[in-house]
């Protein structure tokens, strides 16, 4: 059994990783890092929890903005459990690899795509 109570090993399309990955592993980009401790200063944000809320947002868009994501939500942050088109077969293959009893807790979202016009996050009054 994979973290999160998932059994599945299938490759997200952009990132050639098995599937479900945890978000955390995955390498914190420079002008990730960087926006992170823009967006944080900005808001006041100095709790470290904060802070890794942003990053874990803002990861979410590097590597998946534009195309759904389905994830669950666990202490260790993001757990990706599936990734690219809603409806695809792919898509739903990943879904099926969540056990029974954790997927009504996978949580589904569209990032907005890296350096954006518009983001979620960094948008002031969206």
């Amino acid at each position: 059994m994979s973290p999160a109570g998932t059994q599945s090993s299938h490759s997200c399309p952009r990132l050639e990783v098995p599937l479900p990955l945890r978000l955390r592993d995955l390498p914190t980009p420079p002008e990730v890092s960087e926006e992170v401790k823009r967006h944080c200063h900005r808001l006041g944000l100095r709790r470290r929890r904060y802070r890794q809320d942003v990053e874990d947002e803002l990861k979410l868009q590097y590597y998946f903005g534009g195309r759904y994501v389905g994830y669950l939500p666990t202490d260790q942050g993001p757990v990706i459990v599936a990734a690219g088109k809603l409806g695809s077969e792919e898509f739903g293959r990943q879904l099926d690899g969540v056990a029974s009893e954790r997927r009504r807790d996978v949580i589904l979202n569209v990032p907005s795509p890296w350096n954006d016009t518009i983001s979620q996050i960094l948008t002031p009054n969206l």
